[in-house]
């Protein structure tokens, strides 16, 4: 049980978040609990909140097998307790709609506000997959050929203030039947919202950088909580936004505007940060598969090793100037929870 294996001196002060009122205590809680057990099953050793000379303490002092210590911090975006609720009950709906069995069909989704209550998931399931077994591929994708996407049946579903339109996008006639592909392949919110994911991990990260001279590499976990999250964002808060230059052939890529928690205005800061890991949306029932960005600071006073968390990682190629891509374990390998996980309801 993670709780179990969690250390006895923060037990307390994990459960009393857990059970707390507030949506981003339960997310904080839960990410720290997630953080460590991947560290437990690749048998490291754990401190929790460990002296290193400042006013505040880190999450973790982790020690590998054989291998130098670091220092881990873990923390989340800070989106309204409402939005990360009210996403969290999608997210956990999308999940489930992925388990739907549709071997001829892609299903579309646009969706309309937010829920305030946990959604119906296998309710939705169900009355999604009844609607399904309602149409002809043929039909479906003599239309599609025709019309396009706007011609494709739709079903339209409703939860509190979640209204949700379902449409179909037929497969090609030789991936019918495939069991390997999610259902899920578009989604379309129309409700209109400004972007500012690379800049609240920017802001996540350099509010991390309160330590002093560490004589240790610190790596910040970060779990973003809000809709959208891309490499792009990753790459653009830590080493700024790209941008392009011109002149009388035309435009090229220019590097980028020096703006990143990484990288400023005066050159490197914030290199007491070893490397970020950046998690969208990690909640229970994506705890094996959530995407990630395991990136590392080339300008950081202590590197971390590329070896103590073995998984996919951007590394920087110090001969190059790149990062480059280091592929790794999965995660569901390494927290060994059942497959498929969560386990399939019926």
């Amino acid at each position: 049980m993670w709780f179990a294996s969690y250390p006895e001196d923060g037990q307390a002060d994990l459960k009393a978040r857990f059970r707390a009122r507030t949506e981003s205590q339960h997310q904080a809680a839960f990410s720290e609990l997630w953080v460590h057990e991947v560290l437990r099953q690749l048998e490291c050793r754990v401190e929790l909140h460990p002296d290193v000379g400042s006013s505040t303490h880190p999450d973790f002092m982790v020690t590998p097998n054989g291998a130098e210590p670091f220092l881990i911090e873990v923390t989340t975006t800070n989106d309204s307790e409402e939005e990360v609720a009210a996403q969290r009950r999608i997210d956990q709906v999308y999940d489930t709609l992925n388990k739907l069995k549709s071997p001829d069909f892609f299903i579309a989704i646009i969706d309309k506000g937010k829920p305030v209550s946990p959604v119906p998931g296998a309710r939705l399931r169900a009355d999604l997959g009844h609607w399904l077994e309602t149409l002809s591929w043929e039909e479906v994708k003599s239309l599609w050929d025709r019309d396009g996407f706007d011609a494709a049946p739709t079903y339209d579903w409703k939860y509190e203030n979640w209204d949700v339109t379902f449409k179909v996008i037929p497969k090609s006639a030789e991936n019918r039947g495939s069991a390997n592909v999610r259902p899920i392949g578009l989604m379309m919110p129309t409700d209109i919202k400004f972007l500012t994911t690379d800049s609240e991990i920017k802001r996540s990260v350099e509010g991390k950088d309160k330590y002093g001279n560490v004589e240790l590499p610190m790596i910040v976990v970060l779990n973003v909580l809000g809709d959208f999250c891309e490499r792009f964002d990753v790459m653009n808060a830590l080493f700024g936004r790209e941008t392009f230059v011109f002149g009388p052939g035309g435009t090229r890529p220019g590097g980028r505007l020096h703006d990143g928690a990484w990288d400023g205005r005066d050159g490197p800061q914030h290199v007491s940060i070893s490397a970020v890991w950046v998690l969208h949306a990690l909640n229970t029932w994506n705890a094996t598969h959530p995407e990630f960005w395991f990136v590392h600071n080339p300008w950081a006073t202590h590197a971390a090793s590329t070896t103590a968390i073995p998984i996919a990682q951007h590394v920087p190629n110090t001969d190059t100037g790149t990062l480059e891509e280091k592929a790794g374990r999965s995660l569901a390998e390494i927290l060994k929870l059942p497959d498929p996980w969560p386990p399939d309801e019926s």
